[in-house]
C-alpha cells in the first residue's frame, strides 16, 4: 500500500489475476506499474516541499538492485539532498542484506545508518 499523508489517499501495488495493465512482478506476486509510477510522483512532489522530513520506506530489490519500483525517483532525491537542493532530513529505510550494495549505489558514505541488528540483552 502507498499512504499519500498529505492528500490522505491509499493507493493499491497488489493487484490480481484480472488486472490488465503492465505489472512488476515480486517473489511470484504482482504489481501496478502504475502504482509504482504514481509513488514517483508522490515522493517527488514531496521532496520538493519545506518539509523536516522525508521517509521512503522502503528502498528494496526493485530499487537497488533492479532500478525499478521507485527509481529512478529515489536517486533523484538523494542526489538533490545530498547537494543541498533540498533541505531537511532524508530517511531512507533498506533491508539489511541490501545495505552494501545500496550505499555504493547512491553514495550513502558519510550517513547515519541505523540498524535493527541489536544485540540480545
Amino acid at each position: 500500500m502507498l499512504l499519500d499523508l498529505r492528500q490522505g489517499s491509499i493507493h493499491t501495488f497488489k493487484v490480481n489475476d484480472s488486472y490488465v495493465g503492465e505489472r512488476i512482478v515480486i517473489n511470484g506476486l504482482h504489481y501496478a506499474k502504475t502504482a509504482f509510477e504514481k509513488a514517483q510522483t508522490i515522493l517527488i512532489d514531496a521532496a520538493k516541499q519545506s518539509l523536516d522530513w522525508l521517509i521512503i520506506d522502503e528502498v528494496g530489490r526493485l530499487e537497488v538492485e533492479q532500478g525499478e519500483g521507485l527509481e529512478p525517483a529515489v536517486l533523484r532525491i538523494v542526489s538533490a539532498f545530498q547537494s543541498g537542493l533540498i533541505r531537511g532530513k532524508l530517511l531512507l529505510i533498506i533491508p539489511d542484506n541490501l545495505l552494501k550494495v545500496a550505499i555504493a549505489k547512491y553514495d550513502l558514505l558519510g550517513c547515519r545508518i541505523f540498524s535493527n541488528d541489536f544485540p540480545e540483552v
